[in-house]
């Protein structure tokens, strides 16, 4: 799992968009692509500020991460594969029949 993706990271830092990329790629090209899974961890509650705090939009993977790979040789079954397939795999409920 790659946490914490988040477009407020200087390029060049740790974290930013093209160091998820970097890692993403390096993964893709170890053939673990179908076992990654991504998370933003956007949102945040703080109850000791107004309103509990600015609140980081849920969009930094859609708006950020997705152009960056599409700029870097991803493909859209890629994309698909990491946001779509890989959480669907992940965390959905699997029901093998009983033998009689």
């Amino acid at each position: 799992s790659l946490d914490g993706v988040n477009a407020n990271v200087e390029e060049g830092e740790r974290g930013s968009i093209m160091w998820y990329v970097d890692r993403i790629k390096s993964l893709r090209d170890e053939g673990y692509l179908n076992q990654i899974l991504l998370s933003h961890d956007a949102g945040w509650y703080k109850p000791e500020e107004p309103n509990g705090g600015e609140i980081r939009p849920y969009t930094d993977l859609s708006e950020h991460l997705v152009p960056a790979m599409l700029e870097n040789g991803f493909t859209p079954y890629e994309i698909n594969r990491l946001l779509v397939k890989n959480p669907q795999d992940a965390y959905g409920i699997r029901v093998r029949a009983l033998e009689s």
